[in-house]
């Protein structure tokens, strides 16, 4: 059996962090085989204090994400690099699979699920967020294109090939960027028996807190790889943002009659809409079957966090691109 180096990036995760490392230290794999790094990226809370109880690895690095993920890396001592999140639990038999795969593939991942948790956070979760969600957590094995950093396991011989993560991202999608970089090399697994229960964003401040962050973070990926940057932060096409905002300007400008029937035309519109949804249900059977959340909140909740999701990531980017901040 292979060394692994397990490491946890963390700031400010006193209400996480111990139930994190419990499940670490719970894995069915020898204890012996295994390193735990906790790189902390200045947490002011107990963060620290409750990881040293658990005979952690502690080391200090900078905010962020990709330099606290790098800083792991080289300070790891074994040839098998895991990630996951401060706020992730893993199951007993988590890293036995993934090291089970990396027989075949040097890149290896496994889903996420969703932890119990309020209506908000399963929404969220079916939206595919973090990692996929709650659908890519239904995906069988199999060879595949898209993995996460809380859910990861690669070999070190993967990082002299291809590079460290990319530090000039900042706010996030260090990992998308760094996948996009090992599928250009490398056939990666996913392995569905690999399972980690993330929290996701269960309230409307975290994730709105959340989708600016990914917001700022898109400036980077799409200078990286849009040729039309950055006209692709904002593309009057798909942006939500700017119809929206059509909307209520072509609204304020109408005398009250014309105002009336944009209203019956907007009702249509809105029917439309919920006729679309009502086909994305379809798509939804098998989550339903297995999520205790109440049929109304996919017609409602739903929907509008897909809606402001979209205009939070957008304000995101134009807040970053012109305040680089």
């Amino acid at each position: 059996m292979k060394k692994a180096s397990i490491i946890v990036i963390a700031l400010n995760e006193e209400k996480n962090i111990a139930k994190c490392l419990e499940s670490i230290k719970k894995l069915d794999y020898p204890k012996k085989l295994i390193e735990i790094i906790l790189v902390d990226s200045g947490s002011t809370d107990r963060t620290v204090e409750i990881a040293k109880k658990y005979g952690t690895h502690i080391i200090k690095s900078q905010k962020g994400f990709a330099i606290p993920r790098n800083d792991g890396i080289k300070e790891a001592k074994n040839e098998i690099i895991v990630f996951t999140d401060a706020d992730c639990i893993v199951e007993k038999n988590w890293l036995s699979e993934l090291m089970k795969t990396l027989d075949k593939y040097p890149v290896v991942g496994g889903p996420t699920k969703p932890p119990k948790t309020n209506a908000f956070g399963y929404c969220v979760s079916v939206m595919g967020y973090p990692a996929g969600g709650i659908r890519r957590a239904l995906t069988n094995s199999e060879e595949t294109t898209e993995l996460s950093t809380c859910n990861l396991a690669f070999k070190k011989e993967v990082i002299k090939k291809i590079g460290f993560f990319n530090e000039t991202f900042k706010f996030g999608v260090e990992d998308t960027e760094f996948i996009r970089r090992v599928n250009a090399k490398y056939k990666m697994y996913f392995n569905s028996k690999a399972i980690v229960y993330h929290k996701p964003r269960d309230n409307l401040i975290d994730f709105i807190k959340w989708w600016f962050r990914r917001g700022k973070a898109d400036v980077s990926l799409h200078k990286m790889f849009m040729k039309s940057y950055p006209f692709s932060l904002l593309s009057p096409k798909h942006s939500i943002l700017l119809k929206s905002i059509a909307v209520i300007i072509i609204l304020a400008g109408l005398n009250f009659v014309s105002q009336l029937f944009f209203l019956i035309a907007f009702a249509i519109l809105i029917l439309f809409i919920l006729t679309k949804i009502s086909l994305m249900q379809k798509s939804l059977d098998k989550v339903k079957k297995i999520l205790p959340l109440n049929e109304i909140y996919y017609w409602t909740l739903l929907p509008f966090l897909e809606y402001l999701k979209g205009i939070i990531r957008e304000l995101g980017r134009i807040y970053f691109f012109f305040l680089k901040k």
